[in-house]
């Protein structure tokens, strides 16, 4: 019996991979009783790949959305020279290995600045009741996927955003 691992990214057409095959063994007739332990005992599953990290590794070049902020030597923004608020690129230490990333699992990376040029705090204001600034505002709001800069790990940030890799400890 082949074993499939289907999977959608994004809006995608589902991908279906075959990433292995059950193996009922023995002739016998205890090899047709699923509950045999001869049957189970004599069963193989061989599995074509190490886990769903090395079978998802073409996102379909889906467009990955990042939100960022000028922050050398992490993330160096390239700017449109006629509209200086169009990024058209990043390069850095974080940028460099972010646009890498994209390499390996296809996907197409789009970079924009937060409007009001904000890292992301909450807005204060009874109208503004868990409104956020910022980077973290376009994360909420879904104006953004990810951000491609450092963005320090708070406890009211951690509250409304995911973080997920680590990548440094600085000491303040």
């Amino acid at each position: 019996m082949d074993i499939h691992e289907i999977y959608g990214v994004k809006g995608k057409a589902k991908r279906n991979l075959n990433v292995g095959v059950w193996e009922r063994g023995g002739d016998s007739d205890s090899s047709r009783d699923s509950n045999s332990s001869s049957s189970l005992s004599s069963s193989s599953l061989v599995l074509f790949h190490d886990g769903p990290e090395s079978t998802r590794r073409d996102l379909g070049g889906v467009e990955i959305r990042a939100t960022v902020m000028d922050y050398a030597p992490m993330c160096n923004v390239i700017v449109d020279p006629d509209n200086g608020s169009v990024v058209v690129g990043v390069s850095g230490a974080l940028s460099d290995s972010f646009n890498a990333l994209a390499a390996q699992l296809n996907f197409r990376p789009t970079f924009s600045f937060p409007p009001d040029m904000e890292w992301g705090t909450e807005v204060e204001g009874e109208e503004e009741d868990g409104r956020w600034s910022g980077m973290v505002g376009r994360l909420i709001d879904g104006e953004a996927d990810v951000t491609a800069v450092v963005l320090s790990i708070t406890e009211e940030r951690s509250e409304v955003v995911s973080f997920r890799l680590f990548l440094f400890n600085s000491v303040s």
